[in-house]
């Protein structure tokens, strides 16, 4: 039985933080390699459907690939699943002044690297990335 079963979102949130650092380690090698999930050499390459699209996305991972993992997975958790600040602290299992000051690094970088990307740009929202809170 669950002690307190508020915690039972911060727990999920948890595991799944870990299996996804996993997965990324184990992705970013298929990637390397060209392996399929599987773990075998594929047969042949898939034919993409958008090429703009494929490049696009090719081009964000190479970026993403540039972060650590941990600020990577801040920054995802916050930018692409859009937790609130104190749910991505509780994943990581660290401070909210640590994770704003993780985010705030990992998003101007991130940012700074689509901006100077021609074809990421197009991409890029209007206006820029969203201010995170003040620290106290």
């Amino acid at each position: 039985m669950l002690r307190d079963p508020s915690a039972l979102r911060s727990f999920l949130v948890g595991i799944s933080i870990r299996v996804a650092g996993t997965e990324l380690r184990r992705r970013r090698v298929r990637r390397w390699l060209h392996l399929t999930d599987s773990g075998t050499v594929p047969d042949e390459l898939p034919v993409p459907n958008d090429e703009d699209a494929r490049e696009a996305l090719s081009r964000l991972y190479a970026i993403l690939d540039r972060v650590d993992d941990e600020s990577r997975l801040a920054f995802v958790l916050r930018h692409v699943e859009g937790l609130e600040l104190t749910d991505v602290a509780s994943a990581l299992q660290i401070s909210l002044a640590t994770t704003k000051r993780r985010l705030n690094k990992v998003t101007a970088r991130v940012f700074a690297m689509v901006e100077r990307d021609p074809i990421l740009k197009e991409y890029l929202a209007v206006g820029a990335p969203e201010e995170q809170e003040a620290l106290p």
